[in-house]
């Protein structure tokens, strides 16, 4: 579903009109009691009729085939002049209002569409349904993480525990336990072993083996592209280091120092390694940084008013950074998607949909960020793209930690 920003003298209307949608499904979408009843700035969902159309199978319902879709129930009864309780027959031709976006790749995300409970689902926004790959083994705070070459996916679980996931076939594999459920760790660029934070230890964890060993001590570890070195930060009486060391533990090099006690996370490293992005967050302020490895040259990026920026992400040409800004608005605080140049430079502000301090990804193709928003009562995940509206590509359960690998989904899928 598409999301539309009211303009003055906009009407339901009008906005249905203009965009290929209808007033019901505009009202469904939103739960508007009062199709008069919206103001300038109000954030609507627009269902568009493409002409998608799906033939109801023996057995199924209307609620299991908008949890195919991943549409509310309400928006597919709203186009097909459905009333509850919603009843309808084998053969029977459904006018399926939904946005497939044209972009490439698999989305690997933390939800509780399965009854509630957290676990890791995949999607592909260019097509219908998803598929779970996790069971029971996911949290809010559970954030999937591809491994480069796209075969396996790696997550913390709300116990402490790196688990690693095989795509293909589903199975889970326990790798290493005793962490916080907010570890940071990071893939290797060839997929075969994980760097992690274990209580201020970094540790090397084999992939195919699962044999450990302590690196150093430190946080927030992120490989280089050249797989051979790690960044990290690690706390000092003068404030943050940041430092390189190689994974054999030997030819530890200091970059730059932080000011101020705030711990580092995210550590980001850019496509060519020359540059990281990372996250500095206390209770007052979170600030987005980029630091060149070279020179140790901290490059500041714009701050808003209530200096809160979270979770920094290069795009996959390493052109520019992309991060979850706060921004101060009349109905209060609400998530913008901020991106900003190599040098820290403000480029553009995408949008200010997004919710509070949330995580964002790039896709693949580098031409949409996916991050949920909260405009409706449940994060629901969201692409958007310079010079593109929002478009909202999840409508059931919570949504959110999005990831991506450039490969499809799997083609087998569960409603």
């Amino acid at each position: 579903m598409l999301i539309y920003t009211v303009q003055p003298g906009d009407t339901v209307f009008r906005i249905a009109m203009r965009l290929g949608s209808t007033v019901a499904l505009i009202m469904a979408a939103n739960r508007l009691v009062n199709p008069d009843q919206i103001v300038p700035g109000q954030k609507l969902l627009v269902p568009l009729l493409t002409g998608t159309v799906a033939r109801v199978q023996p057995g199924d319902s209307l609620f299991q085939i908008a949890r195919r879709f991943d549409l509310p129930v309400e928006v597919i009864a709203a186009a097909n002049n459905l009333s509850p309780p919603y009843e309808i027959r084998p053969g029977q031709i459904l006018q399926i209002p939904v946005v497939f976006v044209n972009t490439s790749g698999c989305m690997a995300f933390q939800s509780t569409r399965a009854n509630g409970g957290w676990d890791t689902w995949l999607r592909s926004p260019n097509r219908a349904n998803g598929s779970r790959l996790t069971f029971n083994l996911g949290g809010p705070a559970t954030v999937p993480q591809w491994s480069p070459d796209g075969n396996l996916v790696g997550l913390v679980s709300p116990g402490g525990t790196l688990y690693v996931v095989d795509v293909a076939s589903g199975q889970s594999r326990m790798l290493l336990g005793g962490l916080s459920e907010f570890a940071n760790f990071s893939w290797s660029p060839d997929s075969q072993s994980i760097a992690v934070e274990v209580q201020n230890q970094i540790i090397l964890v084999d992939v195919t083996t699962d044999a450990t060993r302590f690196l150093t001590n430190g946080e927030a570890p992120a490989f280089l592209p050249d797989g051979a070195s790690l960044v990290f930060a690690r706390s000092a009486s003068n404030g943050q280091q940041i430092l390189t060391i190689n994974v054999d533990g030997t030819e530890q090099r200091s970059v730059t120092t932080l000011s101020g006690a705030d711990p580092v996370s995210e550590i980001q490293v850019d496509p060519s390694g020359q540059l990281i992005a990372l996250m500095q967050s206390g209770p007052e302020r979170s600030t987005i940084l980029i630091v060149e490895l070279a020179s140790g040259r901290i490059l500041p990026t714009p701050l808003t008013a209530i200096n809160r920026d979270f979770f920094p992400r290069w795009s996959p040409d390493g052109q520019t950074l992309a991060y979850n800004s706060t921004l101060v608005q009349d109905t209060g605080l609400t998530g913008q998607i901020r991106l900003v140049d190599r040098q820290g430079n403000l480029l553009a502000d995408l949008t200010d949909t997004a919710c509070l301090g949330e995580r964002i990804a790039w896709t693949p193709d580098g031409q949409y960020i996916s991050y949920p928003n909260c405009l409706s009562r449940l994060p629901q995940i969201t692409l958007v793209g310079l010079h593109r509206s929002p478009v909202q590509i999840t409508a059931h359960g919570i949504n959110v930690h999005p990831n991506w690998r450039s490969q499809p989904c799997p083609l087998d899928s569960a409603p």
